[in-house]
């Protein structure tokens, strides 16, 4: 039994892999197709969640089962382990599809972490069933068909908590959310009714009879139950913030992202070529990246510090953080602050893997990395009430609000951010207060911040920056 139970784990193991490498390279390029992809990770979430419940529902009769029989028990452990290694690949596979839907949903939401976190919200819940799964495909089948809209099922997602379903119009200034029923006529058909709002159904008066007419659904007229009567108010009150979260994006300075790239790139492709790697990317920053299997699983910390102190960095624990790119996979609030792997500027190869977990991406800070970057760019940093930072210099000042925090701090921890490029662009912008500050051309990540430009007041033309 154990035996059967190990080549259906190595089956479901190949199955997750081959999940994970087809999505990154298929992200990102023009043959992506929202609908079709869903539905396919739908099925997948599906089995997954069916079968979990099935192998937990399954463990009391054969706990009885093996008490009442003596013969056996020494395959008993073996059994044990192998049920307990498929259940860590089901869990696996939800959490690939699900950040697979995350890097979906922040494509249709521009990739504007702002936006996405005002509308995150934990879910505990599994996938619904019956005709909730047949109005969802609907939708998604519709958008599919037409050019003017995209649409991402909430349920697929970790990021988005708000509705039932994301919907993009083309002339849609953001993704809204909306709260979806279906009923069953009595010749056989189904009704699908779709509520909530988007701006461009004011702006543009003829925007209602499109969207009625791609998805064939409407605001119903009738009363929701209890339950639905309460996921409308829901979906109203995040109207209401997602205009409030449009206006309040200007009111500070945006943070620039710049990431070290290529010293990720770096490390991770000898992490797949089976090494170990390590690389002090600026000061107090280091990137390691391990093939998983390399990690001793009952002391992997000591496993990478060991690895940084043989690269001769002077790395004190007590002085020093580590994150892993693993806790992405299941710590649900990082979804909505730091950019999803599959977006990562990174060969897909390299996405892949760390998608599937096949290899490790360690981040090791400096805890004072940021005000040491700053400091080094001239710029000092105070936190202010509401623990954003007041960032001063060059007789200038500039604000971060505790989202803008939390996402700086969340980037250098996951996702590559450079504390000390971010630091030389907002210099820049403190010595160049009046002037619009853009990237060059086709600029690479990776070249010096002197290459960009600004508009000369006096000229008018676009001059480097001094």
């Amino acid at each position: 039994m154990a035996a059967g139970i190990s080549r259906v784990n190595g089956l479901m193991r190949a199955e997750n892999m081959l999940l994970a490498a087809q999505v990154a390279h298929l992200f990102g390029t023009q043959e992506l197709r929202f609908g079709a992809l869903q539905m396919d990770l739908w099925h997948a979430v599906s089995f997954a969640e069916h079968r979990l419940s099935t192998l937990r529902r399954r463990r009391t009769p054969r706990n009885r089962t093996w008490k009442r029989r003596r013969c056996g028990r020494e395959l008993r452990p073996a059994h044990l382990r192998a049920l307990e290694y498929q259940e860590r690949l089901l869990k696996e596979r939800i959490s690939i599809a699900k950040q697979i839907g995350d890097a979906l949903a922040w494509s249709l939401a521009r990739n504007d972490p702002r936006y996405i976190k005002l509308h995150h919200r934990r879910r505990s819940h599994t996938l619904p069933s019956g005709s909730a799964v047949d109005s969802y495909f609907h939708i998604l089948e519709a958008a599919e068909k037409s050019s003017e809209y995209a649409a991402v099922l909430t349920d697929l997602t970790r990021c988005w908590g708000v509705g039932d379903v994301l919907i993009l119009g083309s002339r849609w200034p953001v993704p809204s959310s909306f709260e979806a029923k279906a009923r069953r006529e009595s010749n056989g058909s189904l009704s699908v009714f779709l509520h909530g709002h988007s701006a461009a159904f004011q702006v543009y008066p003829d925007e209602m009879e499109r969207f009625a007419r791609v998805f064939g659904a409407k605001v119903p007229s009738a009363t929701f139950d209890d339950r639905g009567t309460r996921q409308t108010k829901e979906v109203d009150a995040e109207t209401k913030r997602s205009f409030d979260a449009l206006t309040s994006t200007f009111r500070y300075a945006t943070p620039v992202l710049r990431g070290n790239w290529r010293s990720v790139q770096g490390v991770l492709s000898r992490a797949l070529s089976g090494q170990k790697a390590c690389d002090l990317a600026e000061p107090g920053v280091a990137y390691v990246a391990a093939p998983l299997i390399s990690l001793d699983p009952s002391t992997p910390r000591e496993s990478i510090w060991e690895l940084v102190r043989r690269a001769e960095i002077d790395a004190n624990p007590n002085e020093w953080g580590m994150w892993s790119s693993v806790e992405l996979a299941y710590r649900d609030e990082l979804s909505a602050v730091v950019t999803p792997v599959l977006a990562w500027n990174l060969p897909a190869a390299h996405r892949a893997a760390l998608l599937f977990g096949d290899i490790v991406f360690v981040t090791v800070a400096r805890l004072t990395v940021w005000r040491e970057a700053f400091r080094r760019a001239g710029v000092t940093v105070d936190r202010t009430e509401e623990d954003g930072w007041m960032l001063t210099g060059f007789g200038q000042e500039m604000v971060f609000d505790a989202f803008d925090v939390e996402r700086l701090v969340a980037g250098m921890m996951y996702s590559a951010t450079s504390p000390q490029r971010a630091a030389e662009f907002v210099a820049i912008q403190l010595r160049h207060p009046d002037q619009i500050v853009v990237q060059r051309y086709r600029r690479s990540a990776d070249e010096p911040l002197e290459s960009l430009v600004h508009r000369d007041p006096a000229t008018g033309k676009w001059r480097p920056i001094e």
